[in-house]
């Protein structure tokens, strides 16, 4: 079996680019939520649990120790059950569609939703991903080429 180097990886993440209409749904709910002025977050349980513990002490200290709102994109319903219950529905914004059908399995939302919310992600202030979660990485690729003045900007005009 044959590994890529991480530059490698970067440059086809990069390559990746979500369908129009998926950025488009993405940027009317950055537009109605304000996420321009807010910092976001990726919560990756289900399937990574079982390879790497994802604690969320970090992402609550981090969450705790602002003043701004935060978009959670996750792909587990309990983690965002738990964050709006714990930070309420001013401090932590959702969009997750989970699915009845993928409940009981590893990954709980649609790959749609997915992608959505890594663009809804890309446009937020600042971005604090799940350390070894190449999902992560790829929204933080988005985040960094969104060169958050522009984009925001775009939205406005």
């Amino acid at each position: 079996m044959s590994t890529i180097s991480i530059n490698t990886e970067i440059e086809i993440y990069k390559k990746i680019q979500p369908l129009q209409h998926i950025v488009e749904e993405a940027v009317e709910f950055v537009k109605s939520h304000s996420i321009c002025n807010a910092n976001a977050i990726q919560v990756r349980k289900t399937d990574f649990q079982i390879f790497r513990a994802n604690k969320d002490e970090r992402f609550i200290k981090i969450i705790e120790n602002s003043n701004r709102s935060f978009f959670l994109a996750t792909d587990n319903i309990e983690t965002s059950i738990n964050y709006v219950k714990n930070f309420g529905s001013n401090k932590i914004i959702t969009y997750s569609h989970f699915s009845p059908k993928l409940s009981s399995s590893l990954r709980q939302t649609y790959l749609k939703t997915s992608v959505t919310e890594a663009v809804i992600a890309s446009y937020s202030l600042e971005f604090y991903m799940t350390h070894d979660s190449s999902w992560s990485e790829y929204i933080d690729l988005l985040h960094q080429s969104c060169i958050i003045d522009y984009c925001c900007k775009q939205l406005i005009n």
